[in-house]
């Protein structure tokens, strides 16, 4: 299946969060294609800021593997 994961998606992936376990469980089914946004990163980098948490490389890789990064213009 094709999922998009949004901003919210994301940190509710990396909090561990009772949300973040339905989300766990579609992110990390290699069956289903991920979506995000190329925005969704500024996004994230700037929460874990405001929330004076670093967003790291470990991070930024784990959504890298997986997903399909999508441009503002859709494609």
């Amino acid at each position: 299946m094709n999922f998009i994961v949004d901003a919210s998606a994301w940190v509710e992936y990396f909090d561990g969060s009772k949300p973040g376990e339905l989300v766990r469980n579609i992110i990390e089914n290699e069956s289903n294609t991920i979506y995000t946004n190329v925005i969704t990163i500024a996004e994230l980098s700037n929460f874990f800021k405001r929330k004076d948490r670093y967003f790291s490389t470990i991070e930024l890789s784990t959504i890298c593997r997986q997903l399909k990064l999508i441009s503002s213009d859709g494609n």
